[in-house]
Order: structure tokens, then C-alpha cells, then sequence
């Protein structure tokens, strides 16, 4: 599956992808980010270990990832 989004280009430390199926696949998933010419990510694709033989539902959410600076020593 292909999902094309400019949903990830704002995010500029970068982005989590998580996925939760309807139905079972009967295969493992990860993601792969997709790029532009110009480095952005523009995209993903849902990968999977092995083909789908029925229809098959996924959700999908975007988390901006942000960088978290620990408190200072007092």
C-alpha cells in the first residue's frame, strides 16, 4: 500500500508511523518513508512479508516527533 501525504513535510525532527489492521493480513508490516527529488518525505509504504489474499482494512496515524530535553540538574 501507498499513501501519498504532504501531512509529513511540516514536520520538520521528523515523523512516527503507526499502522493497526481491521483484519489480519496474515503477514508481518513495517514502513518505509518515501522522499521527494528534494529529501522531503512525501509519503510511505505499508510493506508486508507476504501477499494479502482477502480485502483487508488499515488504519494509519501520523506522530510528530519532537526532540524532549531533559530538565535541568538542580
Amino acid at each position: 500500500v501507498r499513501v501519498m501525504t504532504r501531512a509529513m513535510v511540516p514536520m520538520v525532527k521528523g515523523s512516527k508511523i503507526f499502522t493497526s489492521w481491521k483484519d489480519n493480513p496474515g503477514a508481518f508490516s513495517w514502513i518505509e518513508k518515501i522522499r521527494d527529488d528534494n529529501g522531503d518525505y512525501v509519503g510511505f509504504k505499508i510493506r508486508l512479508s507476504a501477499p494479502v489474499t482477502k480485502e483487508t482494512k488499515v488504519d494509519w496515524w501520523l506522530i510528530e516527533q519532537k526532540d524532549v530535553a531533559a530538565p535541568p540538574t538542580p
